[in-house]
């Protein structure tokens, strides 16, 4: 298999779940997916379940953001001395 598209794959790979749980999370408002919430303490849940939702999304926009930018650009793979470049 080539490296690239091993790369590829379990980033994307990490990426579905993380848009899975935003999903859940902002819009099917499934606040027990978020650890340690405890809705005694949180004034607003339904801001709460947008917030995170939308953080959760960002993070998995930003994965495959570098699964493309790793793919697309390997010349700037290896740019560190002490990075362990294949």
């Amino acid at each position: 298999m080539d490296k690239d598209l091993l790369i590829l794959s379990i980033m994307i790979g990490s990426a579905l779940p993380l848009y899975v749980i935003a999903y859940l999370i902002k819009v099917k408002k499934r606040l027990t997916l978020i650890a340690g919430f405890n809705p005694a303490l949180v004034a607003d849940p339904e801001g709460m379940a947008h917030w995170v939702g939308s953080f959760c999304f960002l993070i998995a926009s930003a994965v495959l953001l570098m699964a493309a930018g790793t793919t697309s650009c390997p010349s700037i793979r290896c740019t560190w001395r002490w990075a362990a470049c294949y």
